[in-house]
């Protein structure tokens, strides 16, 4: 679970003990992707950020690559979204 504040992140841990990252312009944002053909969760980073949906409802997401070249993305909430510095499609 992410939570945002003032553009710092802060992340509950597997133990429930919040930690604290802060993300600043040129830094590469990470974030877990559910990777299919491996059946694994896994970190890489984030290529671009994209929108689905119209106004009424609409969704917002993260791509990434995997090692060898596969697609992946993510569902994340706005405001984890509007904090992320990767280019949107």
């Amino acid at each position: 679970m992410v939570f945002i504040t003032r553009g710092k992140f802060f992340l509950l841990n597997k133990q429930k003990q919040l930690t604290q990252e802060t993300v600043t312009k040129g830094d590469v944002m990470k974030h877990s992707f559910y990777d299919v053909k491996a059946k694994a969760k896994v970190e890489t980073e984030v290529v671009t950020k994209v929108t689905y949906g119209d106004d009424t409802k609409k969704r917002y997401a993260f791509k990434g690559k995997t090692d060898d070249g596969r697609n992946l993305t993510a569902f994340v909430g706005k405001a984890t979204w509007d904090a992320c510095d990767a280019p949107q499609s």
